[in-house]
């Protein structure tokens, strides 16, 4: 089983997915680290529905994370590195009966073929913003 947890930066999203990942029956894969390296000049340039879809790397996520788990093999896939905005580290999942994507556009539809269900959280803009200019604060669920 695939689960895509989506919602707005700051909803909660990663703390429900480190919660599901605290059971070894559940593989957790962060969108975050699949975030796609682009020049910045043509990353300003982008309008806000190019950059939805340029901005994290899809065919990485299906091939290198997500196709493997889901047919019982291991995946091995590298992290994306915020600081140097490059490729870094690489990560490796081994495989676990429940999947969960976790991240802003989880839920896109480049990969909604691979979720078995997809669960939105949702939160207050005020309360969004609230959690990230308090980033030492767990948020609730």
């Amino acid at each position: 089983m695939t689960i895509a947890i989506d919602g707005r930066s700051a909803s909660g999203k990663s703390t429900l997915g480190s919660l599901l990942a605290d059971s070894n029956d559940v593989a957790l894969i962060q969108m975050d680290d699949f975030y796609r390296v682009i020049d910045p000049q043509e990353r300003e340039r982008l309008t806000p529905e190019e950059g939805v879809a340029k901005y994290f790397d899809w065919q990485r996520l299906r091939d290198d994370a997500l196709g493997p788990l889901v047919t019982g093999k291991r995946a091995t896939y590298n992290l994306c590195d915020w600081e140097r905005d490059a490729l870094g580290a690489v990560a490796t999942l081994d495989p676990r009966p429940i999947v969960v994507v976790e991240g802003v556009y989880a839920a896109r539809r480049e990969r909604r073929d691979m979720s078995n269900l997809i669960v939105a959280v949702h939160t207050s803009r005020s309360r969004g913003e609230a959690r990230q200019a308090a980033p030492n604060q767990s948020p609730s669920v």
